[in-house]
């Protein structure tokens, strides 16, 4: 059983904190995908977790975004596609994760 209460996540018994509100979740197989709510006035743009709903530890943050842009935003969207996880940043390039690694596989620009 998952529950969430602003910045906390309890799975398998454990509790996982995080610096900021859970703005969505999705499940990919055992693993819980978590999306964080940055303010705005944060500079801090990795925003997206995965969770092992079995072990109740963090499985992987995801790739660093300063490997692809000076200036990142965090996420502001979250969902599965084709068996990737699908983002958006506020600049509106769309990125495809993979679910096993957190690693950006793909990105398109889409405004």
């Amino acid at each position: 059983m998952i529950e969430i209460d602003e910045n906390k996540i309890f799975v398998s018994g454990k509790e996982i904190e995080f610096d900021f509100f859970i703005l969505k979740y999705i499940m990919y197989g055992d693993l819980v995908i978590i999306l964080l709510d940055i303010p705005k006035d944060v500079n801090q743009y990795n925003n997206l977790y995965a969770v092992n709903s079995t072990t109740g530890k963090i499985y992987w943050e995801v790739e660093d975004l300063k490997n692809y842009l000076d200036n990142p935003t965090p996420y502001h969207s979250l969902e599965l596609m084709n068996n990737n996880i699908s983002v958006w940043d506020w600049y509106g390039w769309q990125y495809f994760i993979s679910p096993d690694t957190g690693e950006i596989i793909f990105r398109r620009l889409v405004k």
